[in-house]
């Protein structure tokens, strides 16, 4: 049986990442240093993360002229 294509292309992206992380931090997710609530902050992080990566493929939808090199965005407003 032959695999489907996008899951052989998944498949190598994931064994990809955890070659690169392993060099990168020197360990992977077989560590013993973490405790689950740490792992719990990991992934909560990770999350955190791909809600800003949605809303800026959102915005670059909404309006691909906001990628003006000029803008400069007001951090006050979100005070």
């Amino acid at each position: 049986m032959e695999l489907d294509p996008n899951v052989k292309f998944v498949v190598g992206k994931y064994l990809a990442r955890a070659r690169a992380g392993k060099v990168k931090y020197g360990t992977d997710t077989e560590r013993d240093d973490l405790k689950f609530w740490d792992w719990l902050n990991h992934l909560q992080e990770e999350l955190m993360d791909a809600t800003i990566y949605i809303q800026r493929m959102k915005a670059d939808i909404e309006d691909p002229e906001r990628l003006n090199p000029q803008l400069e965005l007001d951090l006050n407003e979100f005070e």
